[in-house]
Formats: structure tokens, C-alpha cells, sequence
């Protein structure tokens, strides 16, 4: 039985009977027709004699009806399958969800896709179909649509079910903390990173930028690179330079994982010279900020 006319291959309002409910309730049929059901990873299936009741609110297969068409059930660890009696070929799957068995598949000849989902439209609640349907807009926002006059929107309810697209979507890290600690010398902390290719070279053919930024001072010293296999020399030339001039010594770089900061020979030059590697953690260019913010305002410059 369903309410969806509009998933019926075949289709006839010449029907008798009534169906006969729990509450010795009672309705009479506006149709009956064939069904083709869409499955996801197996081949279409067949449903005749689907009623059709406009009165439902979700779609209801009867599993007697699927044995007496000659298949065998299946039920374990909160799962369903039907299968063909002759050869065991699967035929349907389903899950336990809420006390009930939802099949996992769609009408072909559905009109609308609104939700993309592997369980059919009609069992979803109405509010998480139209929430769906705008988009996965906020569930306030569907409830202002509803107060200024959308037609064929339903009530709202406060106490919604979660939309399992927007937690998995939406996502987001919280915020780092300010650092206020500062270097309390001269090459204490260098900061340092390589960005680039750029798209569109220099005159004089370079596509990196390679930045030194002391803590201390702040003081901020660019190179511009044509390869990234230059940044270990280009880091050898500075450190020489550097504490020749300011007559002291780098204690330690932070940079990023980049595998010009990582290779052996940068490692063993920086042990060699008694300067401490901090790293940051992967995917978080937040701890290398100051570098990173420098990189934003050269660029914004350029």
C-alpha cells in the first residue's frame, strides 16, 4: 500500500474491497496498479497489486505477500533480506529502524528525488523531507517560511529528528586560542614557511616564496625561489648571514610538515647546529600562524 500515486508504473482506480485497520477503522481503496522498485546495488522488482491509499502517511509492504510470490525471508542482526526460493539470488535488503522493517530502494517512476536516501520518501517525517527539499536549510528558517505564507509547508515541530547529512556536513573545528607568548631575545624563534607555485612566475622566473620571521623582533626576511628543491641552501645561506649579523644564535624554526622542512639533510643540519625543529601537527596551520599570516600579506601586496 502507498500513498504516492505518482510511483505507479500501471495504474487503475477500478478497484473493490476496503482495508481493514487496527481501530476497526476502515478505507476504501482509490486505486491499484504496479509498482517498480528501484534498489540500490540489485535489479529492479516488481510489485502488483499495490493499493493505492491517499489517507496513508508512509508506505507499507506486506511480507506475506512477498513469500506467497516465491521468495524466502530473512531476518538477523537488526537486517532483512528477501531472496528467491529456487536459487537464493537477494532480491531485497532492509533494516530494523524504529521497531519496523524499511526497505532500502525507491519507486522508478518517482517524480521527485527531493532527499537523497536509500529509504523511500515516504517514510521520512515531513519535516526532514522539507528541510531536505531547501536545501538542509535551518529548521527556524523553515518555520518563518511557514509564518509568512508558504503554501504546502506543514507544521514545524520543536523536537525535530537530526538530519544525519548536516552532522556529518557541517562540521567544523573550534577556534584556537590566542597565543600571547613571545621570543626574549634576538633568533630565539624563527618562524618559517614555503608557499607556493605561484600561478603566475616572477620577471625572473621564481615561483616560491620562502619567509624567515623572528619571533622577537618580528622582523621578516623573504626569498623568492624558482624550485622548491632551493629551500635547504636558501635556509643554509640565511642562517649564516643571520648570525653573523646579529651576532647571536637561532635557538629554534617552527614549521609546517613540508618535506623541504622534514628531508634528511635539513634534520641532521639542524642537529649539527644545536637548533631545536618545532613542527606543527598535521592539517593544523594554525600553530605555524605567525608564517602563515606573513604568506596572506605578501600576497595581498603582490
Amino acid at each position: 500500500m502507498t500513498h504516492r500515486k505518482d510511483f505507479f508504473e500501471d495504474f487503475t482506480d477500478n478497484v473493490d474491497g476496503a482495508v481493514y485497520f487496527a481501530d476497526q477503522s476502515k478505507i476504501k481503496p482509490s486505486g491499484l496498479g504496479t509498482i517498480r522498485l528501484k534498489l540500490p546495488g540489485l535489479p529492479d522488482f516488481l510489485l502488483d497489486h499495490v493499493l493505492y491509499l491517499p489517507q496513508l502517511k508512509r508506505n507499507l509492504l506486506s511480507l506475506v505477500h512477498i513469500r506467497q510470490q516465491g521468495h524466502s525471508i530473512h531476518m538477523f542482526d537488526g537486517k532483512l533480506e528477501v531472496r528467491k526460493a529456487s536459487d537464493h539470488s537477494l532480491v531485497m535488503r532492509g533494516i530494523e529502524e524504529e521497531r519496523l522493517l524499511k526497505l532500502q530502494g525507491t519507486s522508478a517512476h518517482a517524480q521527485h528525488f527531493s532527499y537523497i536516501s536509500h529509504h523511500e520518501e515516504g517514510t521520512l517525517p515531513s519535516s526532514l523531507l522539507w528541510h531536505a527539499r531547501f536545501g538542509h536549510l535551518n529548521y527556524d528558517s523553515l518555520r518563518l517560511l511557514k509564518k509568512n505564507g508558504v503554501a504546502g509547508l506543514p507544521t514545524i515541530p520543536r523536537k525535530h529528528k537530526q538530519c544525519d547529512a548536516c552532522i556529518l556536513g557541517k562540521h567544523s573545528k573550534q577556534s584556537f586560542h590566542d597565543s600571547h607568548s613571545r621570543a626574549h631575545r634576538k633568533l630565539e624563534l624563527i618562524h618559517s614557511d614555503l608557499c607556493g607555485p605561484m600561478p603566475v612566475p616572477s620577471a625572473n622566473g621564481n615561483k616560491y616564496i620562502m619567509t624567515f620571521i623572528d619571533d622577537y623582533t618580528r622582523m621578516c626576511w623573504v626569498y623568492l625561489l624558482k624550485n622548491k628543491s632551493d629551500a635547504f641552501q636558501t635556509f643554509k645561506n640565511f642562517h649564516k648571514w643571520i648570525e653573523n649579523d646579529a651576532q647571536s644564535h637561532i635557538g629554534s624554526i617552527r614549521t609546517d610538515n613540508g618535506k623541504e622542512y622534514t628531508s634528511n639533510e635539513f634534520e641532521n643540519y639542524l642537529r649539527q647546529h644545536g637548533i631545536k625543529h618545532q613542527t606543527t601537527v598535521p592539517y593544523n596551520p594554525q600553530q605555524n600562524g605567525v608564517a602563515e599570516r606573513m604568506n596572506r600579506t605578501i600576497l595581498n601586496m603582490v
